[in-house]
């Protein structure tokens, strides 16, 4: 679909061409009459100056042969006076030769321009068909004669004193200076000379126009236009212009007519105009050419722009019911944190009705944290942009709100930061739902952990009775001999003492363990054992209820030493979750050699902890689960789902990770604690931090 500045383009070119050419035309239409008549006026004036000039010649020749004949007339000879009126004609006209002959042909008179005039050489001056051709009209006054092209030879009768022939006198004019062609011209005359005889026949043509018989001089004194061609000379003679012929007729000595004929035709006048028409016409095209090209440049950059402007109207139609309907909020603020753009999630949860209520305002006024704030600010500063930034905002009511942030800086379009842009998110509810979650999880694990106490009784009460049976017959062999009157020596008494002192150390540091176990966990001992100190603890609880079941522990514990920042007061607590599941697999299999075999290593400065039996192996899809919350493959009368997930969560605590995968001899669970490399536990425990079931 065309627009209306398309079309306006269009037509606009279209209209700019027409006027180009239409504009074009006129002026060579105008150039062209102009050059025709240029042309006929320059034939005019030539036809002017050539008569003019041709009647000064002719003037001057006929006067010289009036005076030769005069002189020859009345002297009988050739005297000096004729040499003298023959050197002033060729000083004067365009003469080339002058010669005068007698009867038989001889020269009695001979001269040229530049040279001197001989008298009485014996050298013949015209040829013998010439003199026999003068002979032939020898009796009529005056002929004419033209033997070569671009001369004219003018001729006459000579008679002595009584009348009788005495000979020639013929004059050689140069007809050049008539018929030269302007230098630097490319116009192309035609001219001519014709001379006729009174009784109509033609005595010489020069060049003369194809339009009487298109043929030059070849004949001396004879015919060369038939009489349908000499009344066509006639026409001209008589006519005083015509359109492509200018002419003039004059009396030549005794009225033989001499007709100049010159010729600009309008063709060749016009060859300069028509080459310039060829060019204008290429130029013409090409120009319309680039015309089309550039509206049809125009006319795409239009559309380009059209489209581009439709299309972003269209995105920010977009942009803008994005900004309406999405339920996250967006804020833009400049540097100063004036508030520039909000969308609606924004004014409702602010506790405005509109967006625009809340443009001009500063968004410090709504944070909670100051310090919060600029750690916000500090850090979308340095790094370009932040995600899931916690946030406390009090909203128009003054409620608390809690938001994820996800910001960024803004630039301007020199690239310089000039504002801040945000999506945020309301999370209060959801942070309300996560805390409940963690007290429930809380919860649930301080029942896991109370029906762990329960599985672990048996082995407790079987622990706590040897020692204390060992302490009650210390303390009774002191009391029998005692009453028997007897005294022990005081290194057997020393002897029963310890043992008993043993004894009831041991059954204090069970019941510190139980005690350990129940309590909350950020109520538990400040001491942090090492690894191999937790993993004899657990087993000083679980050591009866692994020999009832008929299960060997088989321990290689080579590394003993603190974990950097780590928090191990909980660790024993892991590996009893640990040892009981080991504990349940083994007892689903009928291999009489039950088997966990604990280890403790170094690899590259981390501290690794191995629990591996040779039970049953794990599903794929079980091993990946293994650790979230509530997840069991067990009946739910046989626990929670949530053993594996405290294990994880302790061992985050302390700043390391955990594992399960099958192994060689069954399923193995892998502790990794980093020794020498405080960022990853500290990154751990910020993990630990975020999934705590405190």
């Amino acid at each position: 679909m065309r627009t209306k500045a398309e079309l306006s383009i269009g037509l606009f070119s279209i209209g700019v061409i027409i006027f180009i050419w239409i504009s074009g035309f006129a002026l060579l239409a105008h150039e062209k009459q102009i050059t025709i008549a240029a042309a006929r006026q320059a034939n005019a004036n030539r036809a002017q100056i050539l008569e003019y000039e041709t009647q000064s010649v002719l003037k001057e020749i006929d006067d010289y042969l009036s005076l030769v004949k005069q002189n020859v007339e009345s002297s009988g000879k050739l005297s000096p006076a004729t040499i003298g009126l023959t050197e002033r004609l060729l000083s004067r006209v365009a003469v080339k030769q002058i010669g005068i002959a007698d009867r038989q042909g001889n020269l009695a008179l001979f001269g040229h321009p530049g040279a001197k005039v001989n008298i009485g050489k014996e050298e013949r001056f015209l040829s013998q068909k010439q003199q026999n051709s003068a002979l032939l009209h020898i009796d009529k006054p005056h002929n004419g004669l033209l033997p070569a092209q671009y001369y004219l030879y003018l001729s006459m009768r000579l008679n002595d004193r009584n009348g009788d022939f005495a000979g020639i006198a013929s004059v050689a004019v140069s007809m050049e200076k008539f018929f030269a062609i302007p230098s630097g011209s490319d116009q192309q005359p035609r001219e001519g000379i014709v001379i006729l005889g009174l009784d109509g026949i033609v005595r010489a043509s020069v060049n003369f126009p194809t339009i009487l018989s298109g043929e030059s001089y070849d004949h001396d004194l004879e015919p060369l236009l038939s009489a349908a061609q000499y009344n066509q000379v006639g026409e001209l003679i008589n006519r005083d212009n015509h359109d492509h012929l200018y002419h003039r007729a004059f009396r030549l000595i005794s009225g033989y007519p001499l007709i100049i004929c010159t010729e600009i035709s309008e063709s060749a006048a016009l060859k300069p105009f028509y080459e310039r028409t060829r060019g204008f016409v290429v130029l013409g095209v090409i120009f319309s050419l680039i015309i089309l090209l550039f509206d049809g440049y125009l006319i795409r950059t239009i559309r380009n722009r059209v489209h581009a402007e439709k299309t972003a109207e269209e995105i920010s139609d977009r942009y803008r019911t994005l900004l309406h309907d999405i339920q996250d909020g967006v804020i833009q603020t400049d540097l100063s944190g004036k508030i520039l753009m909000a969308n609606e999630a924004v004014a409702q949860t602010f506790g405005y009705q509109t967006p625009s209520d809340l443009i001009g305002k500063d968004i410090a006024a709504f944070w909670q944290d100051a310090d919060l704030r600029a750690e916000l600010r500090q850090k979308v500063t340095l790094q370009g942009h932040i995600n899931d930034f916690p946030v406390s905002i009090r909203d128009r009511q003054g409620q608390h709100q809690e938001f994820s942030v996800n910001a960024s800086i803004r630039r301007d379009s020199m690239g310089r930061m000039d504002g801040f842009v945000a999506a945020c998110r309301n999370v209060t509810e959801q942070r309300r739902i996560e805390r409940e979650k963690q007290d429930l999880l809380a919860k649930a694990a301080g029942i896991e952990r109370i029906s762990s106490l329960g599985i672990m009784v048996a082995s407790v009460a079987h622990e706590i009775s040897q020692p204390l049976q060992a302490g009650k017959l210390a303390v009774e062999s002191v009391i029998y001999w005692q009453s028997q009157g007897k005294e022990l020596s005081q290194k057997n008494q020393l002897s029963n003492v310890r043992r008993a002192a043993d004894a009831f150390q041991r059954i204090s540091r069970i019941v510190q363990h139980l005690r350990d176990f129940v309590r909350p966990p950020e109520q538990g001992a400040a001491n942090s054992p090492t690894v191999n100190q937790a993993v004899l603890s657990a087993l000083d609880l679980m050591q009866a209820r692994l020999k009832d079941h008929a299960i060997n522990v088989r321990l290689d514990l080579q590394a003993d030493m603190p974990v950097p920042g780590g928090n191990l007061s909980r660790l024993d607590e892991a590996v009893i979750n640990v040892l009981h599941n080991a504990l349940q697999a083994l007892e689903s299999t009928a291999n009489p050699d039950r088997t966990i075999w604990i280890s403790t290593l170094t690899v590259k400065n981390d501290l690794i902890l191995k629990i591996e039996n040779n039970g049953p192996p794990l599903d794929t899809a079980v091993a990946a689960k293994a650790f979230e919350p509530f997840f069991t493959t067990k009946a739910r009368t046989e626990g929670m789902g949530l053993g594996l997930h405290i294990v994880r969560n302790i061992t985050q605590l302390a700043g390391g990770s955990v594992g399960i995968a099958n192994s060689g001899q069954g399923v193995m669970v892998e502790f990794r604690f980093p020794g020498t490399n405080p960022d990853t536990a500290a990154k751990n425990k910020e993990i630990s931090h975020a999934n705590s079931i405190s």
